[in-house]
């Protein structure tokens, strides 16, 4: 509804248009999504799917062509650390306090035999024997992305060379401490999957700020890192090892994802024109699942609607990138370009980007990461021609 009623007042208020090249992407894309939609016999499973297809995509819309007055982004980065901080400390209390009680409520728990054992509802619960940090998500791996996220964040306004976020001394120490508790939880996670959202989303910031790194954030960022590991072996001996097997494919499910990939490539090519959106969503009935968002998306629109979908956010990435101006007055293009290119090769190996929270985040950020209210002038809004005008 929150989605809806913002489509709702851009139409009928002041917005911005929305570029032609992304346009030509999304009009197709469209009506590919409806198309499947109807083909699939099973409303129940096609109902709730079209949902992660159509309202991500609206936000995009909305965060894009929405008018922002300068100070937003600067309030909106604090509001997103101020979340982070808060899912944090849920975190901690589901993992070393409350856990029974929260995994009840979250329905994670199918049953505690007489010996406390606990049968979680699905095996990612655990790994080697160790019971994963999943807090107040649905699951470890939700966790793990929604923490990669928070990294790259921090991380992209630690390395901006442009200073569009200027910290204060109580900021800075808001935002390390997030930084810390984001790696700690990412870590207690063991989520591949925002494991390699973080590393290749650093390596995109240090590419596209072609910058020296300044030493106080250098040694903050360090300090942080060397920190949270210190503290995670500490308080879990056994973590060493789970990362180490995780990383060199012995522990089982990192072993199976090679398996996985190369049967949801031979399906999609051997059938690439699609069978019905949410022939894929492992909460229904589905016909076929594999650990790949890509693939599984493939499976449900056809290869060219899941062409269609990479095309959107990597010619929105790419629009950002190239755009000197933007990457310089937009708080969140560095981050969106960072995000984009991780969550696209993470897609491939993993089912985790589509996982609500993440799915809805990457598109608003891609979304305001292209957005152009800073050229316009707040200085007599009420007297600014705003809506149907190019910036």
């Amino acid at each position: 509804m929150v989605i809806l009623s913002l489509i709702f007042k851009l139409i009928i208020g002041k917005r911005l248009n929305l570029k032609k090249k992304l346009i030509l992407w999304l009009i197709p894309f469209f009506f590919v999504v409806l198309f499947y939609f109807f083909i699939n016999p099973s409303l129940s499973s096609a109902l709730p799917a079209l949902r992660n297809y159509i309202f991500p995509i609206l936000l995009f819309i909305g965060a894009s062509i929405s008018v922002f007055e300068p100070k937003f982004y600067k309030n909106l980065f604090y509001c997103f650390l101020a979340g982070a901080l808060l899912s944090f400390f849920g975190c901690i209390l589901q993992q070393f306090f409350f856990n029974v009680a929260i995994s009840t409520l979250k329905g994670s728990i199918d049953f505690i035999d007489e010996n406390g054992y606990i049968q979680y509802s699905t095996e990612s619960f655990r790994i080697m024997g160790f019971e994963r940090m999943a807090g107040l998500f649905t699951g470890p791996n939700d966790l793990g992305v929604y923490c990669a996220y928070v990294i790259l964040l921090i991380a992209s306004a630690f390395l901006s060379k442009d200073n569009l976020i200027t910290f204060t001394k109580k900021s800075r120490v808001f935002a390390v401490t997030n930084l810390i508790l984001a790696l700690f939880c990412i870590l207690l996670s063991f989520s591949r999957t925002g494991w390699a959202i973080v590393m290749v989303g650093v390596i995109s910031l240090l590419i596209s700020n072609k910058t020296k790194i300044k030493p106080s954030y250098l040694f903050l960022t360090v300090f942080a890192f060397f920190v949270t590991v210190f503290v995670v072996i500490a308080v879990v001996p056994k973590a060493s090892e789970i990362i180490a097997n995780s990383f060199s494919g012995k522990e089982a499910s990192a072993a199976a994802r090679s398996g996985s990939f190369s049967r949801g490539i031979t399906k999609d090519l051997s059938e690439p024109f699609g069978h019905g959106v949410g022939t894929t969503d492992n909460r229904y009935k589905f016909e076929f699942f594999v650990e790949s968002a890509w693939l599984n998306t493939g499976y449900e629109l056809g290869l060219f609607g899941v062409a269609l979908l990479i095309a959107l956010a990597s010619t929105s990435s790419k629009l950002i990138r190239h755009d000197k101006v933007k990457m310089k007055s937009n708080l969140f293009s560095h981050f969106t370009v960072a995000v984009t290119i991780a969550s696209i090769f993470a897609g491939f190996v993993s089912i985790n980007i589509f996982g609500t929270t993440y799915l809805y985040y990457w598109w608003m950020i891609i979304g305001l990461g292209l957005n152009e209210s800073y050229k316009l002038s707040f200085d007599n809004a009420p007297k600014v021609a705003l809506q149907g005008v190019n910036v």
